[in-house]
């Protein structure tokens, strides 16, 4: 069957806000030490644009979010998000893959799940060390070369950048102001997956990156190996393993050099109605630039939505540290649950519950939340094409 070609308008939604102050007196980088409460209210709408041929495959994706401030209305911001993902099959035995990301996201997005329908609302220190506004970009090439129809080879080069938009003087309206102004990331990799059966793949993956921010300038390089099985139709689990270490091009004081072990899992239960998830990993360095010799990433996720019933949950908890680097260890923690209700085929009401917690380093503390309320409108296929 051809997928479908074309412009979509995927959905709009209007929502209102209520963010709690969740600042503490002892973080740093307020130009306030506490703010009031505040109400939000907004819309949002996302365009989708397929093409897609006997051997290739496009889309693009844009999102456009205002949100506006009842008291803070310096806050007023207009957020925008766009993605690419092509595909391109050059011979029988070659594919070309690219992926393209960029946007700009504020508070209120990261704390809350955003209409996400993924797995898991993503633990980020982006709000700590960027402010209150943040532009993210990044893209990945990759080349994939069938060497059988059990084994594949995979090389890939990308980058990302990540860029305060907060206004670092003081001003009428408090906020978050920037630790970070910004930071550059270069990569290059080559992957090897073998399945040795349908339920289960090994793989070995080496790496090597190009770090730059405010605070360091290093490569770090890093060899793991993985092991992922489907134990039956709904149990399937994942280990991975290796090593790395950071050579910064110039001395950083407090940053561990030394080697560094690589380590993860993920466990996770799925039926039609039901998906459980657990992961835990530790990386080498951050991605940030904060200079820190590892992060260590741990995130559950829970999502219900039974075939035929109008209502669905999701919800999910993590945590993530940077730890042995210029700063003590910084630890993100974060909660989300959203619930939502399909009222019509075409409408569903939505209601999100966003809680982050900052801490460690220099940076005090600060423990953001937020209860958002939608109305989503998703008109099907065929509205633009």
């Amino acid at each position: 069957m051809q997928p479908h070609s074309g412009l979509q308008l995927d959905s709009v939604s209007a929502f209102a806000a209520y963010y709690s102050d969740g600042l503490t007196a002892n973080l740093v980088p307020l130009q306030s030490s506490l703010l009031a409460p505040d109400v939000g209210m907004g819309a949002a709408a996302t365009l989708t644009w397929v093409h897609a041929t006997e051997r290739s495959d496009l889309s693009l994706t844009y999102t456009a979010d205002y949100s506006g401030r009842v008291r803070y209305s310096a806050w007023d911001a207009l957020n925008h998000r766009l993605s690419m993902n092509a595909a391109h099959q050059l011979t029988p035995l070659w594919d070309f893959r690219l992926a393209v990301g960029v946007g700009v996201a504020t508070t209120d997005q990261l704390v809350l799940l955003g209409g996400q329908f993924s797995a898991a609302a993503p633990v980020s220190a982006s709000l700590l060390l960027y402010g209150d506004r943040v532009f993210n970009s990044s893209a990945i090439a990759s080349l994939v070369y069938k060497l059988s129809s059990r084994t594949s080879l995979t090389w890939h080069v990308g980058g990302a950048r990540l860029q305060s938009l907060a206004n670092n003087l003081p001003g009428t309206q408090p906020g978050l102001v920037s630790w970070l102004r910004q930071s550059t990331t270069a990569s290059a990799g080559f992957d090897v997956s073998h399945s040795i059966s349908p339920r289960t793949q090994v793989g070995v993956t080496f790496g090597t990156n190009r770090l730059i921010s405010g605070y360091l300038d290093a490569w770090s390089q890093s060899a793991s190996v993985s092991l992922s099985r489907a134990f039956s139709q709904r149990w399937f689990a994942a280990v991975r393993g290796g090593a790395g270490f950071i050579r910064p091009v110039q001395p950083v004081a407090n940053l561990d050099t030394g080697p560094q072990y690589l380590a993860g899992g993920t466990i996770g239960y799925r039926t039609p109605a039901l998906t459980l998830q657990a992961s835990f990993d530790r990386t080498v360095g951050d991605p940030y630039g904060l200079g820190s010799a590892a992060t260590i990433s741990a995130l559950a996720s829970w999502n219900w939505a039974r075939p035929g019933s109008p209502w669905s949950f999701r919800t999910s908890g993590g945590e993530q540290q940077l730890e042995h680097g210029v700063f003590a260890t910084v630890r993100t923690r974060q909660i989300a649950f959203s619930a939502g209700r399909s009222l019509t085929r075409y409408f569903q009401l939505t209601a999100e519950y966003g809680y982050m917690r900052y801490s460690g380093g220099t940076f005090g503390t600060i423990s953001p939340n937020a209860v958002r309320i939608a109305m989503v409108w998703r008109p099907g296929p065929g509205l633009l094409h």
